[in-house]
């Protein structure tokens, strides 16, 4: 999993073409060797993740904390199984890890 510093972040509501619900993430990062990376996604609610508003949450506070704090964040996407995995600051102060894994359904745009 690549490792980048979080510049910026935008995260808002949307719909696919098909009419199902979604949200929309939008990542800037600074990788290692100081270049500029901009990915979006579409993150879709799913078994392990049914609603949208914990989704959100989840996102929305650990790139936060990312962005604030100057942390770094983890991001693997995966195109042929349709999901992305966000390695996050953990808001559990009982893990040992700093980060946490969520593995979302999603498609890269």
């Amino acid at each position: 999993m690549a490792n980048y510093k979080l510049i910026d972040y935008n995260l808002m509501q949307g719909t696919t073409s098909n009419g199902i619900n979604c949200l929309v993430l939008e990542l800037e990062m600074e990788n290692s060797n100081g270049n500029i990376d901009k990915r979006s996604y579409t993150l879709l609610a799913d078994d392990n993740y049914t609603s949208l508003q914990t989704i959100d949450g989840i996102v929305r506070t650990g790139l936060t904390e990312a962005k604030t704090k100057g942390l770094k964040i983890g991001v693997s996407d995966f195109e042929a199984r349709f999901y992305v995995t966000l390695s996050l600051p953990s808001s559990n102060k009982q893990s040992r890890r700093s980060k946490e894994d969520y593995r979302f359904t999603a498609h890269k745009q």
